[in-house]
């Protein structure tokens, strides 16, 4: 059995290949810098670097809902929920208003979590419990949609939102206890 041998081209195409890569990282961080300086200056108080980190975490939560389970805009999750009228927004929209669905604020737009619909589009019914659990415990919406959306002891590390489907009612129970849990 012949063994392929490491050549000094090998290690090229590797230092290229890695070169070529941090390049890109170095354009994103350039980019990032480039936009973040205009939106830190338009604050008009200015933004510590506390609430600047906690912005960014807020936002790579975002960001990784969206990877994981999918963010639709209002139109997208009415169109998801069988809206074939002019602007299928308002039925997302009505749907959230009677605590049916949850959405995201990011900027001046909603996103609705794409784990709160079932395979044919419907809301799933847990959804309108856990709003009221969450409510109750004076929980906002958005604090609900980042607690199904992070890793939980209740799931041994895994988002509860990975649950809501198959076991709406232990997702419903873990809610429960996780916002009765006073310190």
């Amino acid at each position: 059995m012949a063994t392929h041998a490491r050549t000094a081209d090998d290690d090229l195409v590797e230092f290229r290949g890695e070169a070529d890569r941090l390049a890109r990282v170095h354009e994103e961080m350039l980019a990032s810098v480039a936009a973040l300086g205009p939106a830190m200056h338009a604050v008009a108080r200015g933004a510590s670097p506390q609430l600047a980190r906690a912005t960014q975490a807020q936002e790579n939560l975002y960001d990784r809902i969206d990877a994981q389970f999918g963010l639709l805009d209002s139109a997208a999750a009415g169109r998801r929920l069988g809206s074939s009228a002019g602007r299928p927004g308002n039925a997302a929209l009505q749907a959230r208003a009677e605590g049916r669905l949850v959405a995201l604020k990011r900027g001046a737009r909603l996103y609705f979590p794409g784990f709160q619909f079932d395979a044919d589009g419907r809301p799933l019914a847990v959804i309108g419990d856990l709003v009221r659990t969450a409510a109750a415990a004076g929980r906002s919406e958005r604090g609900l949609v980042e607690w199904l959306s992070s890793p939980s002891s209740f799931f041994d590390g895994v988002p509860p939102a990975a649950y809501l489907a198959d076991d709406p009612t232990a997702v419903a129970e873990a809610a429960s206890s996780a916002f009765g849990t006073a310190w």
